[in-house]
């Protein structure tokens, strides 16, 4: 029996919001990694959702234990010196690449709402969202977790809905990642950049026990939605394979689709970009961190011309493959401390059986 007191549910929480973000919750991702493999895109979706749980749970504890608190230290002690300090500086790279795919998301809202050109979408968010970084009105990444019961709901809707056609099988499409490759780079990049979200949601309260269900059971949560996600689209996916927002052609119509999905798909863009251009702001001026992240903002605008679809099919691959080492040196650390700790009592801290 898991105690009153238990922090897991936080760590579960901040994991799926770390992950489900603007790309996720737009279904361009799902499209490219699982949909476009056809019937074997749920396995990959299945796949995905285990292994963001062991990988989840594996980072979780070694944080805890070692008591990290920024990802690149985490991924120093994970991949060594070296790697770990390439991995940091990628991690920030990759953070901007997540700001103009934020930004294109916001291009691709504005036409499916109001119909305009995908240049008004990207100008009026890119201007807004540089003005509240520059004023300091930015929203928190924790604000994503608001949205988060919205887009899991969106996604459990879609899938449910595909079950009233007969699931019938459906052939990849060609020249394509083959579908195992494809469910480990999709938990790779993801694990680059929601590492910092899961350093970030610990506080130094929390057990060893508490990361080890908070890192499962937010996995296996991540694994459910991506297999909705992806049984939702298969059905449909000849009419929207190339669309930005292939997820909306999923839902019935009425409040999911026309109110509920572009609600919180904005929050997501908004959360995710603020998020995304306050950590590169601080990581490049320490005097001026504000006005940094507010040009950042403007900055990856004219790159979001290009619209989600490119950035999605290349640029997050080319991150999956970067992340693998992150998920050699999670796997090394599980096979590390399983033999040092044979228990998860011999896990814990002497402070953390004291609680």
């Amino acid at each position: 029996m898991i105690g009153l007191k238990a922090r897991w549910p936080g760590l579960a929480a901040a994991y799926v919001g770390a992950v489900v973000g603007a790309g996720f919750a737009s279904g361009r991702e799902i499209m490219h990694f699982f949909v476009l493999h056809g019937t074997w895109g749920l396995c990959g979706a299945a796949i995905a959702g285990v292994l963001f749980g062991a990988a989840g749970a594996a980072a979780l504890q070694r944080a805890t234990a070692a008591g990290h608190r920024h990802y690149g230290t985490l991924m120093r002690d994970l991949c060594g010196g070296t790697l770990g300090a390439v991995l940091d500086h990628l991690g920030t790279a990759f953070l901007f690449v997540g700001l103009v795919a934020v930004t294109a998301g916001a291009g691709a809202l504005g036409h499916l709402l109001f119909r305009w050109p995908g240049w008004c979408g990207l100008l009026v968010f890119g201007g807004g969202l540089a003005l509240s970084l520059a004023t300091g009105r930015a929203l928190h990444l924790a604000a994503n977790l608001a949205v988060m019961p919205v887009l899991a709901g969106v996604c459990l809707v879609a899938g449910v809905s595909a079950f009233h056609a007969p699931i019938r099988p459906v052939a990849p499409a060609p020249a394509h990642l083959p579908w195992p490759l494809a469910a480990v780079l999709y938990v790779a990049y993801n694990l680059m950049m929601g590492v910092a979200g899961l350093c970030a949601a610990l506080d130094g309260k929390q057990t060893l026990r508490d990361a080890l269900w908070g890192g499962w059971l937010g996995g296996l949560a991540l694994g459910v939605l991506c297999v909705a996600a992806t049984l939702a689209m298969l059905g449909v996916r000849a009419h929207v394979q190339n669309a930005d927002l292939p997820l909306a052609a999923t839902l019935p119509a009425g409040i999911w689709r026309f109110a509920a999905y572009p609600l919180a798909l904005f929050a997501a863009l908004w959360t995710t970009g603020s998020a995304a251009a306050v950590s590169l702001g601080a990581r490049i001026s320490d005097s001026r961190p504000r006005w940094m992240a507010a040009a950042l903002a403007v900055a990856a605008t004219p790159f979001a011309l290009l619209g989600l679809s490119p950035i999605v099919t290349v640029a997050y691959p080319l991150m999956g493959y970067a992340g693998v080492p992150l998920l050699g040196g999670l796997a090394f650390a599980m096979t590390r401390d399983g033999r040092t700790r044979s228990t998860l009592s011999g896990w814990q801290r002497p402070e953390d059986r004291l609680r």
